[in-house]
């Protein structure tokens, strides 16, 4: 798929006066919202940008929609976005890709960074079995083949969704990849970290239950 940043302006102009784009009834769970869904997109040199929006979790891209068109803002032009905000979701760009803000207070904020394996359709194997793969060499091949900003995925495909979370605190950012380094990142509150996930069942990958987590840590 081709890149057309400098197309974006163009592409959100002729969006501005749309009040809804369509929605399609289907989850679409390599996506972060159910449908491509009408937002802005704030420039660092202050031009304010409108149009369909999404996020895709396989390619790590921003995307948006022109005439049918699924294009993306290129890895090398996410520095020029200063935010985006669709769906009620927030995000800055960092590394090339997009981190949601999902939480802030004090000058802390809490990041999530969405991502997705992908896990090919089942394949024959010795002995009359089959086996599932991520395989790279294939992963690389389909997203060349567009296939990844489709809505919907062929048939045997799926798709499993995880979380990443960074903390922002100033210029110093810290990755959090698994629970055990979430307990350790408030670690000087141990006791009252380990009470509340006694308590409370909390799923690494649903980011409202991090969200939640932190947000009691940090009252």
């Amino acid at each position: 798929m081709k890149k057309f940043f400098c197309a974006i302006l163009i592409a959100f102009a002729s969006l501005s006066a749309q009040a809804q784009v369509n929605v399609i009834e289907q989850p679409i769970s390599h996506y972060i919202l159910e449908d491509f869904t009408i937002g802005l997109i704030y420039m660092k040199d202050g031009v304010i940008s409108r149009g369909a929006l999404n996020y895709n979790s396989v390619t790590e891209e921003m995307l948006f929609k022109d005439k049918g068109r699924i294009l993306a803002i290129g890895k090398s032009e996410v520095d020029l976005v200063d935010t985006v905000v669709v769906g009620g979701k927030l995000f800055y760009p960092y590394q090339g890709k997009f981190l949601e803000i999902a939480y802030k207070k004090d000058g802390t904020e809490l990041q999530v960074e969405h991502k997705c394996r992908v896990i090919e359709p089942p394949k024959p194997s010795a002995f009359g079995t089959t086996t599932e793969t991520a395989n790279s060499k294939s992963y690389t091949n389909l997203t060349a083949n567009g296939m990844f900003y489709a809505l919907k995925l062929p048939e045997g495909f799926r798709v499993v969704p995880f979380k990443y979370y960074w903390f922002r605190e100033g210029d110093k950012m810290t990755k959090v990849i698994n629970t055990r380094q979430l307990a350790k990142y408030f670690s000087k509150d141990k006791a009252k970290y380990d009470r509340y996930m006694k308590e409370n069942k909390v799923s690494f990958n649903k980011a409202e239950e991090i969200t939640a987590l932190v947000k009691h840590m940090m009252e």
